[in-house]
């Protein structure tokens, strides 16, 4: 039997965002697909993911399949602090804020307030 994994689709405008395309050219490709997973988890806590930066690095060390873990952690970690420098997220005590998080979600607010 073979495993099936369930990656988001992820569109041509967000492949085509410079910010995306800056962070895949310096961390690889498969890096965009760690953001997408940050979003995910995003939504599921109103814009925010629970944890310091090396436990959120350690959850998604799974999306890399050619990397060892360990090396996968590392370039996560290093990852943040590429995505905290341009403002994307926001380090907290023990969470991380996703900035853009209002952005991709102009409508799901505005329903709410309603």
């Amino acid at each position: 039997m073979a495993l099936r994994y369930n990656w988001h689709r992820i569109s041509h405008e967000f492949n085509r965002d410079p910010e995306i395309r800056s962070l895949r050219e310096q961390y690889h490709d498969w890096m965009a697909l760690v953001w997408v997973e940050m979003l995910s988890q995003a939504d599921r806590h109103e814009g925010v993911i629970k944890g310091t930066y090396d436990e959120i690095a350690l959850q998604l060390a799974y999306i890399s399949n050619s990397k060892r873990p360990s090396t996968a952690v590392k370039c996560i970690r290093n990852a943040l602090d590429f995505m905290e420098e341009r403002q994307w997220i926001i380090r907290q005590s023990e969470s991380v804020l996703i900035v853009k998080y209002p952005e991709y979600h102009t409508n799901q607010i505005a329903k709410k307030q309603k």
